[in-house]
């Protein structure tokens, strides 16, 4: 039994040295490709200076955090901007109401309506059973004819 769990213990450490050798064998490509960018980019005087390399790293991450302020400044005048402009419109409700007398009252306040005309033998006629809000230009209407 002991034995088993060596085996397996030994076959999991293989495993794992491979993948932390694959790792490892990757961030150093990555490195050596960031490298490459970095000597293309800042200029060979700069790259040796140690203490312009450290001004060049503080005017990157002044930058960086100047772009995040602006997107959330930018984010956040859209949001206000669309918050402040949203209308909310008071929509009367007519059901029950006589067909006339609903379709007038929509029209007056300034609604297009969707008229659907049903049968519902439980209604009496030119009655409205069911008003829909729907996010078009269109109300909805159902009525018992």
């Amino acid at each position: 039994m002991q034995l088993l769990k060596l085996l397996i213990l030994e076959i999991i450490y293989s495993i794992l040295s491979s993948i932390m050798g694959n790792l490892k064998e990757l961030f150093k490509n990555i490195g050596t490709k960031f490298g490459l960018f970095f000597r293309f980019i800042i200029p060979d005087d700069i790259a040796r200076d140690e203490s312009a390399v450290k001004k060049l790293g503080r005017i990157i991450l002044l930058v960086i955090l100047f772009l995040f302020i602006q997107v959330i400044f930018i984010i956040a005048v859209v949001f206000f901007t669309v918050k402040a402009t949203e209308e909310t419109v008071k929509l009367p409700n007519v059901v029950g109401q006589n067909m006339y007398e609903g379709i007038t009252l929509l029209q007056n306040e300034g609604f297009n309506l969707n008229i659907e005309v049903q049968y519902f033998p439980e209604y009496a006629e030119k009655i409205i059973v069911v008003q829909l809000t729907l996010f078009l230009p269109a109300e909805s209407l159902c009525l018992h004819s």
